[in-house]
């Protein structure tokens, strides 16, 4: 009985844990995908220079090693890492919600497809997948 009890806990340790993982990405994206985009756009601050500075951070020079670093290190890993794999996410958790009996499981994504018809579990990702693309 040991071995099963041992399943069973790992079984809901693993539950609570992407039920844990849901809530924070469902609640983060698009705050992260805000701060994400910040790392683009430039403004002039002198009339008399051509040198842009980053418009969040004015003591960064745009396009100098500092910037790019910002940009292709965190910037558009985030926007593509995040912004993309947050909808297929919810896609695949109201996919696994649909097709499994198991109640728990189905707890772990109800609150946010809950809203929805059945058949339309994946309105959700669709929906992240639009506010995205206009974000960016």
């Amino acid at each position: 009985k040991k071995p099963e009890k041992k399943a069973n806990e790992s079984y809901y340790t693993w539950v609570n844990f992407s039920t844990t993982l849901l809530v924070v990405v469902y609640n983060s994206y698009f705050e992260i995908i805000k701060a994400a985009l910040k790392a683009f756009p430039c403004i002039q601050l002198d009339s008399n220079s051509s040198t842009k500075y980053l418009e969040t951070y004015p003591d960064i020079e745009c396009y100098s090693k500092k910037h790019q670093t910002v940009m292709y290190g965190a910037a558009i890993p985030t926007l593509v890492i995040w912004g993309l794999g947050t909808p297929l996410y919810l896609l695949y958790q109201g996919m696994r919600a649909k097709r499994r009996d198991s109640q728990q499981e189905i707890v772990t994504i109800q609150s946010i497809i809950s809203n929805y018809r059945e058949q339309f579990y994946f309105w959700e990702s669709v929906i992240y997948s639009q506010r995205y693309l206009i974000m960016v």
